[in-house]
């Protein structure tokens, strides 16, 4: 999680380039090669739509530790926030894809409607996540770690 999480242009971009690769479904490491070359010249974004501060390994153990209390029992509440975002805080080139995103935007606003007993870093963290989800959902790109 240490780092910055993003959204990748994917699907058009403001670049005006027509020599845009294409990409659909599953990308080999290759088209996205292909593509990460062409968005880095094709606009002022470098291909980034949305980047956001998440946190680091310690950041990354609180909010494990604060989302397991959340939870109680029976959980499991928060199982993408668990097992793919604050795991173990060292995401190396995880994604999450598309199709997961309005699940975690879920799981996001659950915590979120505990607001009353957020610390000030918890709901930076959790506005962070919520935006990465909404912009995943809207432009149908996965949230990249």
């Amino acid at each position: 999680m240490g780092g910055r999480s993003r959204i990748r242009f994917r699907k058009g971009s403001c670049g005006t380039r027509r020599d845009r690769p294409s990409l659909s479904g599953d990308p080999s490491e290759d088209e996205w090669e292909a593509h990460d070359r062409w968005v880095q010249e094709s606009c002022e974004h470098e291909g980034y739509l949305v980047s956001e501060a998440l946190g680091n390994i310690t950041r990354a153990q609180h909010l494990r530790e604060f989302l397991r209390g959340l939870q109680g029992d029976p959980g499991p509440k928060f199982p993408i926030l668990l097992k793919k975002v604050v795991y173990d805080g060292t995401h190396t080139g995880d994604w999450l894809p598309v199709k997961e995103s309005p699940a975690l935007l879920r799981e996001v606003d659950l915590v979120l409607g505990s607001s009353d007993i957020l610390t000030e870093g918890e709901k930076e963290f959790f506005h962070s996540m919520k935006r990465l989800c909404e912009a995943s959902i809207a432009t149908g790109n996965p949230i990249m770690f």
